[in-house]
């Protein structure tokens, strides 16, 4: 090999490296789909407060509102309007008159990919919680997933989480109750794909 046909090699892999290293850091990060639909954001809500000042057993009257489509609570002056889907108090969870639920079993969150098309219905109380009588603990059941067709004609769906401040992994007799902690979805484009 003579030195003319080693600058050219020298030459053509310089141009070459340049080459690659200029389309990489080009390159955009490309977000895979989390499911075959496309990507909906799963927010988690910690503590959420559901008539915590009330003693036990008195009834359930004030109740804290949230919308899917903010993502936060609202206020209860609007309880009368569609600006709101879901409603907390103590172990009572309700809905808009125009937010229908449907309560799934031994479903995973994370798996559900789309909402059933049908089986709503409108609900003042969703069972999501098991009871244990000896040390008063409320736990959510394993498995279940309630999905709603909200108040705006979209979708979503929620995992609880806990019922208990701070969220504590291991329920203690001190636990202050009243405060959920939940996963959900929202599917703001209409479709029922999560």
């Amino acid at each position: 090999m003579n030195i003319e046909s080693i600058q050219k090699i020298s030459y053509f892999s310089l141009i070459l490296i340049a080459v690659v290293s200029i389309l990489s850091a080009c390159s955009e990060d490309v977000v895979e789909p989390k499911s075959k639909q496309g990507t909906v954001e799963i927010k988690t809500v910690y503590d959420l407060p559901a008539d915590a000042g009330t003693p036990q057993g008195t009834p359930v009257t004030n109740f804290t509102y949230f919308s899917f489509a903010t993502g936060d609570s609202v206020p209860a002056s609007i309880a009368n309007s569609d600006n709101w889907d879901i409603a907390f108090a103590q172990t009572t969870i309700k809905t808009n008159d125009k937010c229908k639920v449907l309560v799934l079993e031994q479903t995973d969150f994370y798996s559900l990919l789309e909402a059933p098309a049908t089986g709503y219905n409108s609900s003042s109380k969703i069972s999501w919680y098991n009871y244990n009588p000896t040390n008063h603990q409320i736990s959510p059941i394993p498995g279940v997933v309630l999905v709603f067709k909200t108040s705006n004609d979209k979708y979503a769906k929620m995992l609880i989480l806990n019922y208990y401040k701070g969220h504590p992994e291991t329920y203690t007799e001190d636990a202050i109750s009243r405060y959920y902690s939940f996963k959900y979805a929202y599917q703001p484009d209409g479709t029922r794909n999560f």
